[in-house]
């Protein structure tokens, strides 16, 4: 069973890690905001049935990869570090 020290620390984390939260939620919306907006530059024209969509799914995974790459990821990465979810060392 923790002791009262240690569910503190606990508690103590997890108020800590909502600004974390909340840079990673605006973070993940950014990205997909632009990548939405690049779907229009990308118009998928000329194909038939299923291969649209395999094609929709390829345009629009690359397109968040990009503008993912867009971003310094730095000070996130370090972040994270800090909280150990990643494997980064701090």
């Amino acid at each position: 069973m923790p002791t009262e020290e240690e569910l503190k620390n606990a508690n103590k984390k997890n108020v800590d890690i909502e600004p974390l939260r909340q840079s990673l939620s605006s973070f993940y919306m950014d990205v997909v905001r632009n990548a939405q907006s690049a779907q229009n530059k990308f118009p998928l024209v000329g194909m038939k049935g299923g291969k649209i969509r395999e094609n929709e799914c390829s345009r629009d995974n690359s397109l968040c990869y990009l503008a993912l790459r867009e971003h310094d990821l730095s000070d996130l990465q370090l972040e994270l570090a800090v909280h150990t979810l990643t494997r980064q060392v701090v």
